[in-house]
């Protein structure tokens, strides 16, 4: 079973339209039209209507019963996100139709979350190319060659800040820098990684109890495929006799640069 929401103000009883979830800033947790149910008096005790996903109701009766729901307001936005009390939403619930490919994390709900590969190094020892699981358009280069553009629009924030967490963790390991990532920069960075494969927002992430410094660090250290890049460092190291620090890598815990 997957989240229920809120929309104060409109009472729909058939359909309510991929515009009215936009405008409501829900757009993010549907693929497609929700079903919805109008209700009298909802979790704020004015009318409105309580949505959810067609294909994860679990054959459940959408609608607003507060004996059996759990609803909390959601932060800057009139809207309420509730959940059924015996059916706390799992990953299987909130996937996207379209998955982007990824090491699979355990998160602090207990369940495994697959994170993208945002941004990483080809495995071939010889070529640092830049690999990603981020899809991007097929364009011709000045000689007419097909090379790889810009990514695709909806994952545009997710490979900027892919590569400012990368470019963070590099300067953290080569003691370029002693600035470290702030807390709101890397959490936001986890939320975007997280929503690039499911249908959660900050909301979502924050009722299900997902994100603690430890599952941070988890998938910070995934999106970047840090396992890789701390073998090549090393190997780099090794070749050139560097040696200097490994430098502070601030908020990701417990990686060993030896």
């Amino acid at each position: 079973m997957a989240f229920l929401y809120f929309i104060p103000g409109k009472v729909k009883t058939m359909s309510l339209s991929r515009a009215d979830v936009n405008d409501a800033g829900l757009g993010y947790a549907f693929e497609s039209s929700p079903v919805c149910c109008g209700t009298k008096a909802g979790p704020n005790e004015e009318a409105g209507t309580v949505i959810a996903s067609v294909a994860s109701i679990a054959g459940r009766r959408i609608g607003y019963y507060p004996k059996q729901q759990t609803w909390m307001e959601i932060p800057r936005s009139p809207c309420w996100i509730g959940w059924f009390n015996d059916a706390i939403p799992q990953p299987q619930n909130l996937r996207r139709e379209d998955m982007l490919p990824g090491p699979s994390v355990r998160l602090s709900d207990g369940n495994w979350w697959q994170i993208p590969l945002a941004r990483a190094v080809s495995s071939d020892e010889e070529d640092y190319e830049v690999q990603s699981a981020i899809p991007a358009a097929r364009v011709l280069d000045e000689s007419g060659q097909w090379v790889r553009g810009a990514p695709e629009a909806r994952y545009a924030k997710l490979w900027d800040v892919a590569n400012e967490v990368w470019d963070s963790v590099l300067e953290a390991t080569e003691s370029i820098s002693d600035d470290k990532m702030e807390l709101s920069f890397e959490t936001d960075a986890c939320v975007l990684a997280l929503q690039a494969n499911y249908r959660v927002a900050s909301i979502e992430i924050s009722v299900l109890g997902l994100l603690t410094d430890q599952t941070v660090s988890k998938i910070i250290k995934a999106m970047i495929g840090i396992d890789r890049l701390l073998e090549r460092l090393k190997k780099k190291k090794d070749l050139s006799g560097d040696d200097t620090s490994d430098g502070d890598l601030g908020y990701i815990p417990n990686i060993d640069l030896q």
